[in-house]
């Protein structure tokens, strides 16, 4: 979960990203710059009153699966791929960032998490992010390995392409995936303080800074 980047909520806090732990103030969302447009639809409903919002989309007009003309690998199709996204935010190759964690706030729970990250990371030709070999790790929002909140198809699909754009932009960086029981900012800023003491509390330039390879300035 991010609280500005990119102009949304429920994407990602970094060792690197986040300053500081939550106060308890809730951020305020900005309006995009955009209007979203007509072959997509939100993934999540709207928020109700004191709760974040994810805002991550899907396209309606294609498919998935044999004679989609879209495939997992995006070979072929006008899918972006890691290297893409990479070359477009200009990011360094190599082994820069490993050692470091990115943790991932989102709400609900994805039993699945693992899998699906084992799967794109596979179809892209990432090393493996997992449990066994240390880079991944899912807890909940007071930093337990059991006792995951209730499933949720809808922010399912956001931790899965947050976790995905980790893998994405940094696949030599761990990933720690923390759970909040529901999108209430509380349970989110619980869920918040967690990743920061599990590891996740470097400042926003800093943590930059040494993925790439530059000294970190003021948060």
């Amino acid at each position: 979960m991010i609280w500005n980047m990119n102009r949304r909520l429920g994407a990602f806090i970094a060792a690197g990203i986040l300053a500081a732990p939550f106060s308890g103030a809730a951020p305020s969302l900005a309006t995009s710059d955009t209007a979203q447009p007509s072959n997509t639809e939100a993934v999540c409903p709207a928020p109700n009153p004191g709760e974040a919002q994810c805002l991550a989309y899907v396209r309606t007009d294609i498919g998935f699966g044999a004679g989609s003309g879209v495939t997992p690998t995006a070979t072929g199709n006008a899918a972006y791929g890691p290297a893409d996204i990479r070359s477009a935010y200009a990011l360094p190759a190599g082994n820069l960032g490993a050692g470091l964690t990115v943790a991932v706030v989102d709400a609900y729970d994805l039993p699945t998490a693992e899998a699906d990250l084992a799967a794109y990371r596979a179809a892209f030709n990432l090393p493996p992010c997992t449990t066994a070999n240390g880079c991944f790790r899912k807890v909940n929002q007071t930093g337990q390995q059991s006792g995951y909140p209730a499933a949720n198809t809808n922010w399912g699909q956001e931790i899965a392409l947050d976790i995905d754009m980790v893998s994405a932009t940094c696949p030599n960086c761990n990933i720690l995936l923390v759970e909040a029981n529901d999108p209430v900012y509380d349970n989110l800023g619980r869920a918040v303080n967690t990743a920061v003491a599990l590891g996740a509390g470097l400042g926003l330039h800093e943590g930059l800074g040494r993925l790439l390879g530059v000294q970190g300035g003021e948060d």
